[in-house]
């Protein structure tokens, strides 16, 4: 089940992280380089935690925490995905300083990690995992503005929110079916407001 978890999430994030690298105006093959950092790490997380239905213990929580520095080191060996290690090795960081693994805060790390973390967090609220049911768009956005400054990098919450009403259906609706979702960019649509 795992793998089948982690390639379609994967597939959520790219997507989410291409939109929000189209609205900071990035190179959209960063998407596709953190797909892999991001695949990487979750594969490294056993299934007892990536599937566990109730609240982590503490060896459970250290164990899964883990995952950022062995998608690092995997990434590393990679010439052509080390600048992709980083992404892998901080998109748990928070702004605030209070993420894991290194504590880093602000503009200390990577704008392609700060841009994952919100992709990867509205993939959790949408698809849900094993200790939390599926969640509207409406309470993803909620969710991702109240973090804002503190969690997530405020930018880059505000690039996300920009993403018109349109795409979102659609990848609400693609991941509700949990289908394949194309690897070419969904249509801009300007003047829909969520």
């Amino acid at each position: 089940m795992k793998s089948c978890l982690v390639v379609d999430d994967s597939k959520v994030v790219r997507l989410v992280a291409r939109k929000i690298l189209e609205g900071l105006n990035f190179r959209i093959e960063e998407a596709e380089n953190g797909k892999i950092a991001v695949e990487a790490c979750q594969r490294q997380m056993p299934d007892a935690i990536l599937l566990n239905p109730g609240a982590l213990e503490p060896e459970e929580m250290r164990a899964m925490q883990q995952h950022t520095t062995r998608g690092y080191q995997i990434l590393t060996r990679i010439p052509h995905l080390r600048q992709s290690a980083l992404i892998a090795l901080c998109h748990h960081e928070r702004i605030d300083g209070k993420g894991y693994p290194l504590g880093l805060r602000g503009e200390e790390i990577p704008i392609e990690a700060r841009i994952f973390a919100v992709a990867d967090t509205l993939d959790v609220i949408l698809s849900g995992r094993p200790y939390c049911p599926p969640r509207s768009m409406a309470t993803a956005r909620k969710e991702l503005v109240r973090c804002a400054g503190t969690q997530f990098d405020a930018d880059v919450v505000a690039a996300f929110l920009e993403i018109p009403a349109e795409e979102w259906v659609r990848l609400q609706e693609a991941v509700a079916r949990r289908v394949s979702i194309p690897d070419t960019p969904l249509p801009i649509l300007h003047g829909v407001s969520l």
